[in-house]
């Protein structure tokens, strides 16, 4: 609560490290009027995992943050949480039309993480588009996150071994271990 954002964006990544009795604390500097604090505690929330799924619906209203950092962190721990993130299927779905690359990235990675049957669809869809991005970094980690997917990413066989003719190494060397 203190008055100087910094101090109070120091404090939410503190409480990252505690783990699960400071999600309230952290719920509540969701709310923030810092994006510095806001992003800082989506990331502590994201650091505990699967031990801040109180922290769902908070988080879904992140998605729709004016900060891109934000809303990235926000993803990221609801991808951490994993299957206890399922609630924010819908709306994580919705946000795979955010106008940052790197989002949807994160959008799809943290539903190949969640791993309903309809979010691991929904992300290879979007993976597999990722993978003509212009941007290699993103095209690498596309092919990472398909590889993570494992057997249920079958539908990107053809696009990943298209992939393999990549001009980055870094994406061909990801589409092979993805294959």
């Amino acid at each position: 609560q203190d008055q100087n954002w910094d101090i109070r964006n120091s404090a939410a990544m503190t409480l990252g490290k505690i783990g699960k009795d400071a999600v309230p604390a952290l719920i509540q500097a969701l709310q923030d009027q810092n994006e510095n604090v806001r992003d800082s505690a989506a990331w502590a929330l994201g650091q505990i995992g699967e031990g801040a799924v109180d922290a769902v619906s908070a988080l879904i209203q992140l998605l729709q943050d004016q900060n891109e950092w934000v809303r990235r962190n926000a993803v990221i721990a609801l991808g951490n949480m994993g299957g206890g993130a399922k609630d924010a299927v819908p709306a994580l779905t919705q946000a795979l039309q955010d106008e940052v690359v790197y989002v949807r990235y994160y959008v799809a990675e943290a539903l190949g993480k969640i791993g309903t049957p309809k979010a691991i669809k929904t992300a290879m869809s979007v993976l597999i588009q990722l993978l003509q991005e212009r941007d290699e970094y993103v095209r690498a980690n596309a092919a990472s996150v398909l590889g993570k997917i494992g057997e249920g990413a079958k539908d990107a066989v053809s696009t990943l071994i298209q992939a393999l003719q990549d001009t980055d190494g870094h994406v061909r060397i990801n589409a092979v271990q993805a294959l």
